[in-house]
């Protein structure tokens, strides 16, 4: 049996990503997708010249020279009549409301009183150009808005609405399937028998898919059996991009799902990587279908889905990142393992430091309750000591 390294896996998964698909989605949906092409404002932010205050809209040299001032009309926002201040007149302005031509200042109306034939002005220092939002100040029209490859969050939807946006055009999502297999298991909220645990990797596998903002159909559910292990496989590659199965995948009497796999025409890329947890692991192709094959220990599905499948996702989604970024943490304590197999170590990093907890077993979801890491420990290492820089993933 060939196992390959880590770094293999990478450039393998790397190299098989499809080419991307732009698609058009309304603003809201295309939420969590990342963008295809680089957005250019349509019209200049602000559109014009606004008033920033409640006030009044003044021409400076008639303040600075101790001219009469009389308000000649009220500006709200929304009016569309364009004005014309004169010498010695003002307008009564409010907030958002367009600054009148020949106006260059706003005073707040805290610091005016008016019988409504002169202002009075308070004893305030008043500057010109104040309170005027001007006309292209936050955005030039024409200016480069969104990067390429940009993910489209809150911030990113609320910004192109305000250049009345309705659609934009981003990379497709992969559609996911989950596929899992064990007659052990049993689904949350029904009874345990001897013998039985709780199936949890379909709402790991579910859950991780949503922070993505990939959202999936309910686990298919498979008896083990190579006929059903090779028909439910079979579903899910009819309208999936990703297919992701749980279990099944070593080599004892009841592991179906290599076999079924190539029943269905997957082409296998690698199968079991030198690494700890999750070394039987498979990735294969079918046309442009990739499909993983994770072990069945809820820990090992988790670290995996993370390190393989994830990268695999979001390069899937956006072609202009890395496949995956390491990040730089000293540890902040010590860590001993057996040299040979590269480990996925869940810790915890905070300011810097990355802190290694307890419960490493791949059978163990307690620490993944406090992990916000994976780290990286390299094959031939065996002991990591106190201040030792280290590579990891944040989770």
């Amino acid at each position: 049996m060939h196992f390959i390294t880590v770094q293999e896996a990478f450039d393998v998964l790397n190299k098989h990503v499809p080419s991307p698909q732009t698609i058009s989605l309304p603003l809201l949906s295309a939420k969590g997708s990342f963008a295809s092409v680089a957005i250019y404002a349509p019209i200049a932010v602000p559109p014009f010249d606004n008033s920033a205050m409640d006030g009044y809209a003044i021409r400076f040299d008639d303040w600075q020279n101790g001219k009469n001032i009389t308000p000649v009309g009220t500006i709200k926002a929304g009016d569309t009549q364009k004005q014309l201040v004169s010498e010695g007149e003002a307008y009564k302005i409010f907030t958002g409301a367009p600054i009148p031509e020949g106006a260059d200042t706003v005073v707040m109306k805290e610091w005016v009183s008016t019988d409504d034939v002169e202002l009075k002005f308070l004893d305030k220092v008043v500057n010109k150009g104040d309170h005027i939002r001007l006309q292209g100040s936050q955005t030039q029209k024409n200016a480069v808005i969104l990067n390429k490859g940009a993910l489209i969050n809150s911030g990113v939807i609320s910004f192109l609405a305000t250049f009345g946006f309705t659609h934009i055009d981003v990379y497709a999502k992969p559609k996911v399937s989950i596929v899992i297999t064990g007659d052990e298991l049993v689904q949350p909220g029904k009874s345990l028998s001897f013998g039985q645990i709780y199936e949890s990797n379909g709402i790991t596998l579910t859950s991780l898919l949503n922070d993505l903002g990939i959202e999936t159909g309910q686990p298919i559910i498979v008896k083990d059996t190579l006929e059903d292990t090779t028909k439910c496989i079979s579903l899910a590659l009819e309208n999936s991009d990703i297919v992701l199965i749980t279990g099944g995948i070593s080599v004892g009497d009841f592991d179906f799902v290599q076999t079924s796999l190539e029943n269905s025409g997957v082409q296998k890329l690698f199968y079991k990587i030198l690494q700890k947890p999750g070394k039987p692991i498979y990735a294969g192709k079918k046309n442009n279908q990739m499909v993983f094959a994770l072990p069945g220990n809820p820990a090992a599905v988790f670290s995996c889905f993370h390190t393989y499948v994830k990268p695999f996702i979001l390069k899937f989604m956006n072609p202009e990142r890395e496949f995956i970024t390491f990040k730089k943490g000293m540890a902040a304590n010590t860590y001993q393992k057996k040299p040979g197999l590269t480990n996925w170590v869940k810790a915890f990093h905070e300011n810097g430091e990355i802190h290694f907890l307890q419960g490493q077993e791949s059978y163990r979801m307690d620490s993944f309750a406090q992990a916000n890491a994976l780290v990286c420990l390299p094959a031939d290492l065996e002991f990591c000591a106190r201040g030792t820089s280290i590579d990891f993933i944040e989770i």
